[in-house]
């Protein structure tokens, strides 16, 4: 299990720093006469919303996930307070891209509130792409990895969608992990811990699209960063 772990963190870098090129291209004709597959690092194109950043950097989002894995190395698990503080640190000096989520958390923290209060309303799906250093320490102990994914999640991104995501990608990497064929366990995991709720819908949506073309089956269901909208783009992808 620790092996497939380290893999995991690697390859959520790996694919941050891949996407850092083409990352908000909406035009998918655009990426594919200009870069064709993106099999290599790339910089960011002029006048794209990453001018700071380099070849092999990671985006704002990547840049968000290595606090967290500081944060639990440091504390020897996921610290909600030190994750709160060390992500402050990151943006007091950060030139690379401010979302609306970062910049609403960043106004609210001004006002006083805390880890627990400080997030935005927002409904966008990078809070849930921000767990994979937790199974570091937390692989073994599902509640307690569920209920960091939750909480990592609400510090930024208070939204109901946003944080279920987080623990359903936790739940569901947990099963992957533990040698569940992907597809297979977000069925199971759907029916079982979210029958009422919107991610049950997206994931059969995911799945009945799984024969399509990615690029078809993600322009229908929405390339923006939303949760309803990325959701079921993924699930058809896994």
């Amino acid at each position: 299990m620790e092996d497939k772990i380290k893999a995991m963190i690697k390859a959520n870098f790996a694919s941050d720093s891949l996407a850092l090129g083409v990352h908000w291209i909406y035009d998918t004709e655009q990426i594919k006469t200009s870069h064709g597959e993106v099999t290599q690092l790339l910089p960011p194109a002029p006048g794209s919303y990453h001018p700071t950043k380099n070849r092999g950097d990671f985006t704002h989002y990547g840049d968000q996930t290595l606090v967290l894995l500081e944060s639990v190395a440091a504390s020897g698990g996921f610290n909600l307070n030190d994750f709160f503080m060390r992500w402050q640190h990151l943006f007091e000096s950060y030139d690379g891209y401010h979302d609306t989520a970062t910049k609403t958390t960043l106004k609210n923290i001004q006002k006083g509130k805390g880890p627990e209060t400080c997030g935005s309303l927002s409904e966008d799906m990078s809070a849930a792409s921000r767990i994979v250093p937790l199974f570091l320490f937390h692989a073994h102990d599902p509640e307690t990895l569920i209920q960091a994914a939750r909480a990592q999640a609400e510090m930024t991104h208070r939204g109901s969608t946003a944080v279920d995501a987080a623990q359903f990608f936790a739940r569901l990497a947990l099963a992957c992990i533990n040698g569940e064929a992907p597809a297979n366990a977000a069925v199971k995991i759907a029916a079982e811990h979210f029958e009422f709720s919107p991610i049950h819908m997206w994931v059969q949506q995911g799945i009945a699209a799984k024969d399509q073309s990615p690029v078809d089956a993600i322009g229908r269901f929405g390339q923006a960063c939303s949760t309803s909208e990325v959701f079921p783009g993924i699930i058809q992808l896994i």
